[in-house]
């Protein structure tokens, strides 16, 4: 009886866990975004506004990695191709 108990509150306080470290990711990335809105438009050359996108471009694929890592090693639902 204890223990369907004990592992009911580990798994819930691992999907808080989960849910705190993806929302603070997301806000990171929020503000990643705009730093480089605000940056691309003060630019004055083709060299620094590419730059610019580059350094968004490199925090966003960084973030479909993430995923990506995650998704891949979840355990899939019994019965769901992989």
């Amino acid at each position: 009886m204890v223990l369907p108990v004990f592992s009911t509150g580990f798994i819930a306080l691992f999907a808080i866990h989960d849910l705190h470290r993806r929302m603070a990711r997301c806000q990171e990335m929020r503000v990643r975004l705009e730093t480089a809105h605000k940056e691309a438009g003060l630019v004055q050359t083709w060299g620094a506004l590419e730059r610019v996108v580059m350094k968004a471009e490199r925090a966003l694929l960084q973030e479909v990695f993430e995923w990506h890592t995650i998704t891949s090693f979840a355990a899939a639902p019994a019965g769901t191709p992989r």
